[in-house]
């Protein structure tokens, strides 16, 4: 096992957390991933025990730079779990907990599990933070407060993304400064959007530069976004790719027969064969929309 690029890869992950920091079943998640696309390159995969672990997390913990804290017990409740790696899931939480720093180096990891449990946060320093968002180059000068404080919010939720929606109501911010902040950092190519829909509402996904090709719908590979709690599968509150599905509807109705199609069978063909009665109010604006343009 290469400790050394380990230690990069998890560490670069806790400082794109942001001050906020890392718990510890996302701190392992991180871990787990690393581990995971390593394993074809490894003659033998690690013993992923407990000594190993304990291992790990106090090389990890103990680095320049990496610092302990917890969240304080009577605002425990406030601060929301956030999901798994950047390729995986993500949710917002909590930006305004004052976290406590706590000196663990003495303690085990099974300690530090039993006396602080969900509470403990893993958090990187400013320099660290730094270099995971910007990389060598120095522009974080030439951005906003504001804007950084959006840009660590999209950062946090990795491939899945922020909706403007959501984001203007978590950062209560006013949706027209939303957009003004997300189109500066667009502008400085550290996030893309792209158009959504979700819970039959338009809006913009938001999506870290680094982690956008981790996006299927970004990629171009699926019509559906993933989400903290569907992954990449349709459910009633599903979100669509709306440019995707406009180009995927063109593109059936141009393969078939005589140009024509049920508006069912277009739905069986973009995956919906059980659509909710909101899913099919906005596919129905859909068509309109395009019967208008003339596609």
């Amino acid at each position: 096992m290469m400790y050394d690029e380990l230690a990069a890869f998890v560490v670069e992950e806790v400082a794109l957390d942001g001050d906020q920091g890392t718990e510890l079943s996302r701190f392992w998640n991180f871990v787990d991933s690393y581990v995971d696309s390593k394993k074809d390159e490894l003659a033998a995969p690690p013993s992923t025990d407990d000594q190993w672990k304990d291992h790990v997390w106090k090389m990890l913990s103990r680095m320049s730079g990496m610092t302990c804290k917890v969240i304080p017990e009577h605002r425990q409740n406030t601060a929301v779990q956030g999901g798994t790696g950047r390729k995986g899931k993500g949710r917002a939480r909590d930006e305004n907990v004052e976290l406590e720093t706590v000196d663990v180096s003495n303690m085990t990891l099974k300690d530090v599990n039993e006396r602080f449990g969900g509470r403990l946060r893993l958090t990187a320093d400013a320099d660290l933070q730094r270099t995971a968002m910007f990389g060598d180059e120095d522009i974080v000068q030439l951005v906003s407060a504001q804007s950084l404080k959006v840009l660590h919010h999209v950062a946090r939720t990795r491939s899945v993304g922020a909706t403007q929606a959501d984001m203007a109501k978590e950062l209560k911010l006013d949706p027209r400064s939303l957009f003004h902040f997300v189109k500066t950092l667009v502008q400085k190519k550290l996030v893309v959007k792209l158009p959504v829909v979700t819970k039959g509402n338009y809006t913009s996904l938001v999506i870290l530069a680094k982690c956008a090709p981790y996006n299927s719908a970004y990629a171009g590979k699926s019509v559906y976004l993933p989400s903290p709690t569907t992954g990449s599968n349709p459910s009633p509150g599903v979100s669509f790719n709306s440019h995707l599905i406009r180009f995927r509807i063109t593109q059936l109705l141009a393969n078939a027969k005589n140009q024509m199609l049920y508006a069912s069978d277009l739905l069986r063909a973009l995956g919906m064969c059980n659509p909710s009665m909101r899913q099919r109010r906005w596919f129905n604006r859909t068509l309109g929309g395009l019967q208008r343009r003339g596609y």
